[in-house]
């Protein structure tokens, strides 16, 4: 579940070594107890706790970037003419070894936390989606950004529009909300913003550093896994690069044509922002993110709570977040609603859209865009019930 990445510089081998002496025995596992009154406003008890989340992520960043550069470290003394010492290859080799044991502790400490019963989550989803069918029915859904089962509370949480709404006209609009609200919900709503699909469309996007590079009729963004829809082979990448673009054909970095949309999906009731595109070009069906990273097999929504995960896309490249929420309906307003996304802490940029979030080798979903510190994707056994591809491992 550790990976090299080229990308990160190396660093003097005694900061490596000192670097090992974190205070890895001492994170917080943002263990906070947040309010129980149904309705109130938990804006800050959120950003609170996403501060404790930050902070371990940074823990978790450091001894990945350290496993790297030990890594290449590593690689580097096989050719190093100056002659590096036994001694000191075998205190890399040492050091590198402890750091993979500690991140897969850390790693296999957080993916068992806090997680909720599945019968509970089915219940969850049950009640948020009786809300989500008053909601759309009512003349509120300007105002909300999006509504999920938040893993810190397990309670249903409710983002309101910051853009629209302040902390005192947001209690108002809460209220309208409780009513539309299942009476034996436990829910809590946010002042939040609403998540930005991130394709690239300007003349300049950012360089290209990890993820495979794809542009449709003028929208550039990433390659998600490798795919099929019974003989027919493709690979997966987010509904809105595609954007009912069905039949355009798809570039690849080098602009040489590798297929064409073959389907798409997005907006509007749909439970993954997803699409397949029928590659006429046979693709490698691995991810690139600094090294050739083979996918094996995925993981399924219920068993992605609270885990720790990477993101690859092609304009950001990669990087680590959290799982915070499950089954997350975002409304992006003025075309609609995609339902059923996952919520995380790991960050993006215009061009990541589609690329693949990953642990490991196992294939976690399709990234979709990112906001207020946080971002969205498609969980990958959602993209494979709606579009009805096998990935290709």
């Amino acid at each position: 579940m550790y990976n090299t990445n080229t990308k990160i510089k190396s660093i003097l081998f005694a900061s490596l070594i000192a670097a090992m002496i974190l205070p890895f025995s001492s994170m917080n596992y943002a263990e906070a107890q947040l309010e129980e009154a149904n309705g109130m406003d938990k804006t800050n008890e959120i950003v609170q706790h996403k501060k404790l989340i930050d902070e371990e992520v940074v823990v978790i960043t450091n001894l990945w970037e350290n496993i790297n550069s030990l890594t290449n470290q590593l690689e580097e003394s096989k050719t190093d003419s100056t002659g590096i010492s036994r001694q000191e290859v075998q205190q890399l080799e040492t050091a590198l070894e402890e750091s993979k044991t500690k991140f897969d502790d850390l790693v296999i400490k957080r993916n068992q936390e806090n997680n909720i019963p599945d019968a509970q989550i089915e219940k969850m989803k049950s009640l948020k989606g009786d809300f989500v069918e008053k909601l759309l029915a009512s003349d509120l859904l300007e105002y909300v950004t999006g509504a999920g089962i938040d893993l810190q509370t397990k309670e249903i949480q409710v983002g309101l529009d910051n853009t629209k709404l302040n902390t005192e006209t947001a209690v108002a609009i809460s209220k309208q909300i409780g009513e539309l609200m299942p009476k034996d919900a436990k829910w809590h709503y946010v002042l939040d913003e609403r998540v930005v699909a991130e394709i690239c469309n300007q003349d300049i996007c950012t360089p290209t550093i990890g993820g495979n590079h794809i542009n449709i009729d003028g929208s550039d963004c990433s390659v998600s896994f490798k795919a099929r829809i019974g003989s027919t082979y493709g690979f997966v990448t987010s509904g809105h690069c595609a954007d009912s673009d069905v039949g355009k054909t798809v570039w690849n970095a080098n602009t040489a044509a590798i297929g064409t949309v073959h389907s798409e999906t997005r907006y509007w009731g749909t439970d993954c922002d997803c699409a397949f595109v029928d590659d006429s070009v046979s693709t490698n069906p691995r991810v690139w993110d600094g090294v050739q990273l083979t996918l094996t097999g995925y993981t399924s929504t219920t068993n992605q709570q609270n885990d720790i995960i990477f993101k690859s896309g092609y304009a950001g490249g990669v990087d680590i977040g959290i799982v915070s929420a499950i089954g997350v309906t975002n409304f992006s307003l003025p075309w609609g609603y995609t339902d059923e996304l996952v919520k995380a802490t790991y960050s993006s940029t215009g061009g990541d859209s589609g690329g693949t979030i990953y642990v490991g080798t196992s294939l976690y979903g399709v990234h979709f865009g990112n906001a207020w510190g946080y971002a969205l994707y498609s969980p990958v056994d959602e993209t494979i019930s709606v579009l009805g591809v096998t990935p290709v491992f």
